[in-house]
C-alpha cells in the first residue's frame, strides 16, 4: 500500500515517514534567547530532510536534527524517495512593529496525499500563491484561544481559501510541552466552534488517500513529546 505516516511532535513540528522509510521533519523548536516557551528540550531526531518555515526559535532548531539531513529553509523543490516538497515564500503574520518577516509555506506530497504546512504565515495569502499551493488534502494551521497569530475569523478565512479535506491545528498550549510563560492557550474554545472534530488519540497516523474524509474534518493529534 502506498501509505505514509504523519507524526505530530509538538508545537508546529511534524514528521512524515514514507512507505520506503524516507523521513522529513518540519520546524523543530528550541527556547528563546531569554524566557521560556517550552518545558522540555527537543530530542535529537533522525531525518533525511528538515524544513524550516522561518527563522524564529520555535521553528528553527536544526541542530536537533541528524547532521546529514538536507536543510530546506527557502523556496524551491526537494525530491526524495517517496516524497516531494515544494517551498513557496510568502510573509509571516504581520509583526506588531510592522516588520515584514519572510515565511515559507511548504507543500509536502507523499502517499497520494498533499499536505500544506503554513508555518506562521499571514492568513490573507495572495491569489498567486494560493494558485501555486494548488489542491490540498491536509492543512496544518496555527491557532490557539489567545489568538496569538490569527483571530478565529482569520483562521476560518484561511481554511476556506485553501479548501482542505482535513485541518490539523498546531502552535497552541500543550501540557507537558508548552510553558505557560509563552502566553499560548489551548484550543478548547476554537474546537467548540468547529464541526466534524476527530480526536485522533495518538501522535501518529498512517494514511493513504482513501482514508481522507468526504466532508471536511478537524483532526486533533496528541503530541509525541507530551508525557
Amino acid at each position: 500500500m502506498n501509505d505514509s505516516t504523519l507524526t505530530y511532535i509538538g508545537h508546529m513540528s511534524f514528521l512524515w515517514r514514507t512507505s520506503t522509510g524516507t523521513q522529513v521533519l518540519i520546524d523543530p523548536f528550541q527556547q528563546p534567547d531569554s524566557g521560556s516557551w517550552f518545558v522540555m528540550e527537543y530530542p535529537i531526531t533522525d531525518a533525511d530532510a528538515v524544513l524550516v518555515t522561518h527563522d524564529h526559535f520555535d521553528h528553527n532548531a536544526i541542530d536537533r536534527v541528524s547532521p546529514d539531513a538536507r536543510v530546506a529553509n527557502g523556496p524551491g523543490e526537494v525530491d526524495l524517495e517517496g516524497i516531494r516538497v515544494l517551498g513557496l515564500e510568502d510573509q509571516h503574520t504581520p509583526s506588531r512593529r510592522g516588520i515584514i518577516i519572510p515565511n515559507v509555506i511548504f507543500v509536502i506530497e507523499t502517499g497520494g496525499i498533499r499536505y500544506c504546512h503554513l508555518g506562521d504565515n499571514r492568513y490573507d495569502i495572495p491569489a498567486e500563491t494560493l494558485a501555486q499551493i494548488g489542491e490540498v488534502d491536509v492543512l496544518i494551521v496555527t491557532v490557539d484561544d489567545s489568538a496569538h497569530l490569527h483571530s478565529f475569523e482569520e483562521t476560518a478565512r484561511l481554511i476556506a481559501a485553501v479548501g482542505p479535506k482535513v485541518v490539523i491545528p498546531s502552535h497552541y498550549f500543550i501540557e507537558g510541552v508548552t510553558d505557560v510563560a509563552s502566553t499560548l492557550l489551548p484550543i478548547t474554545n476554537w474546537l467548540s466552534e468547529q464541526e466534524n472534530v476527530r480526536m485522533v488519540g495518538d501522535s501518529a497516523i498512517s494514511l493513504d488517500a482513501d482514508a481522507l474524509p468526504d466532508d471536511r474534518e478537524v483532526w486533533v493529534f496528541e503530541a509525541a513529546l507530551a508525557p
